[in-house]
């Protein structure tokens, strides 16, 4: 037995020892054919999933299901359910919403209205299972009555400031015809707006509601955030009669083709193509979304920085001045000299009675009024201002003053002024007194100053300032000299000397915009603005005219014009409750190219549909 094994390993080792040698030459040589490659697949599924039947059925009508089963033809997932369900008319207990598999189960929790059509709105939460793609803005509707209510309205909410689309806004409809309804109750019927910003409320009953649009924060339906939440809101309630055009359902079952093809020719872009202006026979409307500006005034700061300077400031702007008496002193009648910022948010006192400023603490009685409400309302505070802090005298101060407030330029060495840029005197503290004479503003040619003549006028808004006017030459140098006490302050302190070297540049490297404006009457604010939506310059104007805007960089710009309704120089938002709307604000279409060297002229012409 030996021997015969010994025999056939001697005549077969020869040959095993080739197969070996040949297998690792091939490994060797051809290392990609090991690797195991899957096989590849089909083009990417991009189909969503579909409906392919309902329990209860599609449009039922006389039902008040508490649990609705929805079966789909393929594995589908919810996304995002909390931001993307919306039921009309709302539930005040949310609705259970599971699924498994292809199917989704949907428990409702509330008591049903009677005769009421029910639409329940997914948005876009329902996606297939493996590539995500959603069942676009699919519902549910069924009746409670004996009929599917068919009747709608559709429109569009923007920003009634930037005329942008809104996303994601309420639109609701509510029976109760009372102003404060949208803060106390839940609408009868709501939609939300899509990107770009239209919505379409639909399967309505023939009535008269009330119409109110939200950017809800808190998820609740009512509007109880003022100042935080944004709303919109037309100028009359909505008549809905069967004469207005609707897309009418002639099946109430999923039975046969007719229902499931109703929905997918009703998919996609049905809502943009039902919420166009051009249905004549469908109510739309155009929303202007804005914040009121419910804020109650007060004093938000009371300070006393400086034995001789008090500083109050408000939480806004107010359109009527504060004023203030003084409670624990008896001054002379010129006892401060007070300074109101351009839009009454802050107020300066520079105190000049010795008898007032030497006191530790000082009492004011501020009056102030609440100008957002429906009549002013008059509001006292008292403010207390304490100054304990010691007062380091300087070299130069005598007793009594207060440490000296630089007085500054808006240039420095080596500035390049651009054509129309105003040059700026600013003080800390108010000037009393100006000595021109120790003030130089020359140019210089070929190391040789030649004097410019100037004037100096105080800006009217902000009187601390000093606009230095004078006619600078195109591509030139400058000197701006100021000696030692060419300012006086109103406590005697004098200014340092100041020193600016600087360059003009050339008047082609700005362009000019002729806008020519016409077709509208009514007060209008004529805005430039830079590619960041900021006013550059505004003109203010109460009929056809020519406006120009000089000195412009070369760069893109908008405009845009701001319906002053009443003529008080700014944009103003709505108020709900007084049934104000906001200001509107038109734009031109265009952007504008402004080219450096260049005069460009346009015209604007308000047409009516610009109006709208």
């Amino acid at each position: 037995m030996t021997g015969y094994i010994e025999r056939i390993f001697r005549y077969t080792f020869p040959y095993a020892a080739l197969w070996v040698i040949f297998l690792l030459v091939f490994v060797t040589l051809f290392p990609r054919c090991a690797n195991i490659v899957p096989p590849q697949g089909g083009p990417r599924d991009t189909i969503p999933p579909e409906l392919i039947s309902s329990n209860p059925p599609l449009y039922s009508t006389q039902i008040s299901p508490e649990e609705i089963n929805l079966l789909f033809d393929e594995y589908i997932e919810l996304r995002n359910l909390q931001q993307q369900l919306l039921i009309s008319p709302p539930q005040k207990e949310r609705p259970d919403i599971s699924h498994r598999g292809k199917s989704l189960i949907i428990r409702l929790y509330d008591e049903l209205l009677s005769n009421t059509t029910y639409t329940i709105n997914f948005g876009n939460a329902i996606v297939d299972l493996n590539e995500a793609n959603p069942f676009r803005n699919f519902e549910f509707v069924f009746s409670t009555g004996e009929v599917i209510d068919s009747l709608s309205v559709s429109g569009r909410v923007i920003n009634a400031k930037t005329n942008a689309p809104e996303e994601n806004v309420l639109v609701m409809l509510y029976a109760n015809l009372q102003d404060s309804v949208p803060m106390l109750e839940i609408p009868v019927y709501a939609s939300r707006t899509d990107k770009e910003g239209f919505f379409r409320l639909r399967h309505l009953k023939a009535d008269t509601f009330k119409m109110f649009a939200l950017k809800d924060v808190n998820n609740n339906f009512k509007y109880d955030r003022p100042g935080d939440e944004l709303i919109a809101f037309p100028d009359s309630l909505i008549f809905l009669s069967p004469e207005i055009h609707v897309h009418h359902h002639e099946s109430d079952t999923l039975s046969g083709e007719t229902d499931l093809d109703h929905w997918h020719r009703e998919d996609e872009d049905s809502l943009h193509a039902d919420c166009c202006p051009d249905h004549e026979e469908e109510l739309y409307y155009l929303l202007r979304l804005f914040s009121e500006d419910s804020r109650k005034q007060y004093v938000s700061a009371a300070t006393r920085p400086e034995n001789r300077r008090l500083q109050i400031t408000f939480n806004r702007e107010s359109e009527k001045k504060a004023s203030f008496s003084p409670l624990n002193f008896t001054p002379d009648e010129e006892w401060s000299v007070t300074e109101y910022s351009p839009n009454n948010d802050s107020v300066y006192f520079w105190i000049t009675d010795s008898m007032v400023y030497t006191r530790d603490t000082l009492l004011l009685v501020a009056a102030f009024y609440d100008d957002q409400a429906d009549s002013l309302i008059e509001i006292r505070d008292t403010l207390r201002f304490t100054f304990a802090r010691v007062l380091e005298l300087g070299p130069l101060q005598k007793p009594g003053q207060t440490a000296p407030k630089a007085v500054s330029l808006n240039i420095k060495a080596g500035d390049l002024l651009p054509p129309g840029k105003k040059i700026v005197f600013s003080s800390g503290n108010p000037i009393s007194f100006i000595d021109s004479s120790m003030i130089s503003l020359n140019e210089v040619a070929d190391s040789i100053p030649s004097k410019t003549d100037f004037l100096l006028k105080q800006d009217l808004s902000y009187p601390r300032n000093y606009i230095l006017e004078a006619r600078l030459n195109e591509s030139s140098r400058y000197e701006l000299i100021s000696l030692p006490g060419a300012f006086t302050d109103l406590f005697g302190n004098e200014s340092d000397s100041l020193l600016a070297k600087f360059s003009t540049a050339k008047a082609e490297s700005v362009g000019t915009l002729i806008l020519n404006v016409a077709n509208f009457s009514g007060f209008h604010i004529i805005q430039l603005l830079d590619d960041k939506d900021s006013p550059l310059q505004e003109k203010y104007i109460a009929g056809d005219t020519t406006l120009v805007f000089n000195h412009l960089k070369p760069q893109r710009y908008k405009i845009q014009a701001v319906v002053d309704t009443n003529n008080n120089r700014k944009w103003d938002t709505g108020n709900y409750l007084l049934g104000i709307q906001p200001e509107e604000i038109i734009f031109y279409e265009e952007q504008i190219n402004i080219r450096a060297a260049w005069e460009l002229e346009l015209s604007w012409k308000f047409e009516p549909s610009s109006k709208k």
